[in-house]
């Protein structure tokens, strides 16, 4: 009979000197951060952003009103209808919102300014974290920091055990640097609390965005040819008014319940 496997025994000083200061600098780190991009952002309003949120919400409205419009009178419908698709006039302005024309969408990697402020944001990115990565893999190199409070299979030990070459020692034991990993996703939480939601210390976000990039192009829309298409499903929408008769449904329908209420008090 094979004897039991010794459980080791981890020092407190590990706990106060390793595992929780990676917590704690992750977070001022994911702080620091936050304030560092802020600063970097430019205070130049985003005309393009908000011109993209104007077509987008004028482009919901359009829809909406294909989706809902048989609520509306016939002269109400055709009113909003000529506003969106209205075709007479020479002056682009006064054409329909969606017979105007839109500028083609351009390259973004062909504007400066755009380029620089992804730089900037990817510099504020990368070198905190080669600094950290640096700092621990001095400091906390082979360091068994904690386990975790329930068994896991082998396949765990590449993810919980970086940094360490052990084949024997059982996966449930996490080490400095994958708990450096681990932290990183853990204090998203905290950020979230502390800054509020969208906040730019999500460095999850931010690898995720390295880890994709140059996989997928950015794509972009030309939104003459969204409107386009909206315009022709507006101009086929046949508009069928359904309270045209709600009077007379109303009076059936009290009707209806006057004489069920008087059947019932018969009965009694």
């Amino acid at each position: 009979m094979a004897p039991a496997a010794i459980p080791l025994l981890l020092d407190t000083s590990i706990r106060d000197w390793v595992l929780i200061p990676i917590v704690i600098v992750m977070f001022l780190l994911g702080i620091v951060r936050h304030h560092i991009t802020e600063l970097l952002k430019s205070d130049r309003i985003d005309d393009k952003a908000a011109k993209a949120a104007l077509d987008g919400q004028g482009l919901l409205r359009a829809r909406v009103l294909r989706a809902n419009g048989r609520f509306l009178s016939p002269l109400a419908f055709q009113m909003r209808k000529n506003f969106f698709t209205q075709a007479d006039g020479g002056d682009d302005s006064k054409k329909g919102w969606l017979m105007q024309e839109r500028p083609k969408p351009a390259n973004p990697m062909g504007d400066p300014s755009q380029m620089m402020g992804m730089l900037k944001n990817n510099m504020s990115f990368v070198i905190p974290q080669m600094l950290i990565m640096g700092w621990i893999n001095y400091f906390f190199s082979g360091f068994i920091a904690t386990r975790v409070p329930f068994p896991l299979t082998v396949r765990f030990k590449m993810m919980l055990q970086r940094g360490i070459e052990l084949p024997t020692l059982d996966a449930s034991w996490v080490s400095s640097l994958s708990w450096y990993f681990l932290a990183v996703f853990g204090v998203r939480g905290l950020h979230t609390l502390v800054l509020g939601e969208g906040n730019a210390a999500d460095q999850s976000m931010n690898m995720q965005q390295m880890a994709g990039m140059g996989m997928t192009p950015n794509p972009t829309v030309d939104m003459n040819q969204v409107f386009k298409a909206e315009r022709e499903n507006l101009d086929l929408c046949v508009h069928e008014y359904a309270l045209a008769n709600i009077e007379r449904a109303l009076l059936d329908t009290a009707s209806v319940s006057a004489t069920s209420t008087t059947s019932k008090l018969k009965q009694h």
